[in-house]
């Protein structure tokens, strides 16, 4: 099960503005002088668009069959059903996985 390569092309083509806006956001946290003030509420807000907006490209590249698991509507289906299986199970895992290896390299930027 693989996610087709026109799928991820559509959603980085949609969050391309969003990408671009990220890029520029930490190029500019990467050259504010250090007495910016309030630079940790700054650095916080990178952070958090940052896992949020590449999170779901590393599950659709790393974890395909989780994506293509929820972007079918299987996942939809378990959980009406109140149904814990084993795909359910790797959703979640490839999802925490892939929220926290962005948190992990964002967290290197900081000054």
């Amino acid at each position: 099960m693989n996610v087709p390569t026109h799928t991820l092309l559509k959603y980085l083509k949609n969050k391309s503005v969003s990408l671009l806006v990220f890029a520029l956001l930490v190029t500019g946290y990467i050259h504010l002088p250090d007495s910016t003030p309030f630079v940790e509420v700054i650095y916080t807000a990178i952070t958090a668009y940052g896992v949020v907006l590449l999170g779901p490209i590393i599950r659709m590249q790393i974890f395909m069959e989780a994506a293509n698991y929820a972007e079918t509507g299987g996942l939809d289906a378990d959980l009406n059903s109140n149904a814990i299986t084993a795909k359910t199970k790797h959703y979640w895992f490839a999802t925490a996985i892939s929220y926290l290896v962005p948190l992990a390299c964002m967290c290197t930027i900081a000054k």
